[in-house]
């Protein structure tokens, strides 16, 4: 299975929407945005123009969608969390912006023919039908409209508590090989952009495949890592019990190393440009 169209630690779609909406706010507060010159890439590649309308694709709490609106577009947003949509909305509004989320799979979600300039799959577009996601995009794009792609990924295996987590892990019962923070393997940037190369082509739809690649990082409070792992769908899938005492003593020994993590980030951007 492509690394650009499995479903992550095998949770469905579905299941996915229901899981992260249950930690909607803490979601909101934990996760990172994406790199604003990434975003300002995808804007340019489009070509772009204030009052452009823009679909934000598993817009979750609207980090992307508000990056849009701030640059001056007209964004629509879509999620299947009614709780994700709700965090959302209220941002929008409350920063006076011209964005809205509705709820709704992205397969089935009612977009106007040829209605967008810029679809954004922030974090999202593996969660997407692999047969059909090209097809409803075409759709809903218009003419020489841009394609835009994020995938995020932390580097886990990095960071400078690496031993004394992988311990905790490892007495925790939980199961490891399910779990991303014990996971050797990362993602291969220059394959995901091949294999989005060969996706597009195939499409027959989207041409003039791009990618650009950027390296960050977020420094972290105990509280705040232990935040994070609580919204990735390995972690919301444990046993309560098993969740609770694993991040807990993570917590732990973040606060008696010092009180804080570096977690190093990559962010990929894949673009492609509607027939």
């Amino acid at each position: 299975m492509s690394a650009l169209s499995e479903t992550p630690s095998g949770i469905q779609a579905a299941d996915r929407g229901l899981r992260f909406g249950s930690v909607a706010e803490q979601y909101d507060r934990a996760r990172p945005g994406y790199p604003a010159g990434l975003i300002d890439a995808a804007f340019d590649y489009a070509g772009l123009t204030p009052g452009d309308r823009a679909l934000d694709i598993g817009t979750g709490t609207g980090q992307v969608a508000a990056e849009l609106a701030t640059r001056g577009l007209c964004v629509l947003g879509i999620d299947p969390s009614a709780e994700m949509v709700q965090i959302a909305n209220r941002k929008f509004s409350a920063a006076g912006l011209d964005a809205r989320a509705i709820v709704s799979n992205f397969e089935s979600a009612p977009l106007d023919a040829s209605a967008f300039n810029l679809i954004c799959a922030a974090t999202s577009w593996h969660w997407l039908d692999p047969e059909t996601r090209f097809q409803v995009a075409a759709r809903a794009i218009a003419p020489g409209g841009a394609l835009a792609v994020f995938w995020t990924w932390p580097h886990w295996r990095r960071t400078e508590l690496r031993v004394e987590l992988d311990e905790i892990y490892e007495r925790s019962g939980a199961p490891l090989e399910l779990m991303g923070p014990m996971c050797p393997l990362e993602p291969d940037p220059d394959a995901l952009a091949r294999e989005w190369v060969s996706h597009t082509l195939v499409s027959d739809v989207f041409g003039e495949p791009e990618g650009k690649l950027c390296s960050w990082s977020v420094t972290y409070t105990a509280t705040g890592y232990a935040d994070l792992l609580g919204t990735y769908a390995d972690h919301l899938s444990l046993d309560p019990p098993v969740r609770e005492g694993l991040l807990t003593r993570i917590e732990q020994t973040i606060d008696a190393a010092g009180g804080t993590i570096e977690l190093p980030y990559s962010t990929l951007l894949l673009l492609s440009r509607a027939a």
